[in-house]
């Protein structure tokens, strides 16, 4: 299973598998998750594929919107954000719309807030370490900038950082990291 790059092709895949699940719905939920797995096994290939990724993530999200494929938003959002990791440095624009996406699909994914938040930054710190001023656009991303930290700290549960947080393991670390924000 494999979906072409290039919006023809994409579409023609995103419409077979839109009557695919109008067909046969437990097919379309495995081709989906087979997509799904392509498009992990994507990003961590050495370098990243991320065109064929992204186009696998499309479709299950277009065809996640009409069928119940067994595809988490949640883990949507996680393949938009790895994604977004995987280009952060050669495409940092895109980079920004894959967290964008990873948001807009699962708004409690607070790594891809804090990715956002932090990408935008170090934009602004880059783009402006020539000179002392910032311009009116330095200003409209830092704007950004707050309006997302807000935001993604917002998402914090008071329940999940409530006692003592063990940040010994990376297992652990993961799962409390965003306490101290």
């Amino acid at each position: 299973v494999r979906t072409l790059v290039g919006p023809q092709t994409y579409a023609e895949t995103q419409r077979l598998m839109q009557v695919l699940a109008q067909i046969d719905q437990v097919r379309a939920g495995n081709i989906a998750r087979e997509f799904y797995d392509l498009a992990i096994a994507e990003f961590a290939s050495q370098p990243p594929q991320t065109a064929f990724a992204l186009a696998h993530i499309n479709v299950i999200f277009a065809v996640n919107r009409q069928i119940n494929t067994g595809i988490s938003d949640e883990e949507i959002s996680y393949a938009y954000l790895l994604r977004g990791q995987a280009l952060e440095t050669s495409d940092p624009t895109s980079a920004f719309s894959d967290y964008r996406q990873a948001i807009t699909v699962y708004a409690d994914n607070l790594e891809a807030y804090y990715a956002l938040a932090s990408g935008l930054l170090i934009q602004v710190a880059t783009d402006s370490a020539s000179t002392d001023d910032l311009t009116s656009e330095d200003m409209a991303v830092l704007d950004e900038v707050i309006r997302v930290a807000e935001t993604g700290h917002a998402r914090i549960s008071p329940n999940l950082c409530r006692g003592n947080q063990d940040l010994t393991g990376a297992e652990t670390f993961q799962q409390s990291w965003y306490c101290f924000l």
